[in-house]
């Protein structure tokens, strides 16, 4: 019964985390959306973090709150390494993202 009871709770927050009314999909009609993806902050975390990653920097507190629920419940375990950045510098500046991605021999 442990196992419903965490599924029925890691549902309720990922519906939350989401937007999602959980009932509405027992009542929707023909073609009616009812589905929403996680958001893009949220699924790059759960699709690319790996073990061995120091930080995620995160300059949004939003998208910093929404990453930590989701982690609490799907991965605690990476809980510590989010961070809030609050420089006044954007972090793709620091890092030089922008650039990294423009460059030819970048990934994608």
């Amino acid at each position: 019964m442990r196992g419903r009871i965490d599924s029925d709770c890691r549902y309720d927050v990922f519906a939350e985390i989401v937007g999602v009314d959980i009932g509405k999909d027992a009542s929707a009609k023909p073609k009616q959306f009812i589905h929403k993806d996680l958001p893009l902050s949220v699924r790059t975390l759960r699709d690319l973090y790996k073990e061995g990653i120091d930080r995620v920097r995160v300059d949004s507190k939003e998208t910093y709150h929404r990453l930590l629920e989701f982690a609490e419940v799907f991965v605690p375990e990476i809980v510590p390494v989010i961070e809030h950045y609050t420089g006044e510098c954007p972090v793709f500046d620091i890092f030089s993202v922008e650039d990294e991605i423009k460059s030819p021999g970048a990934e994608g």
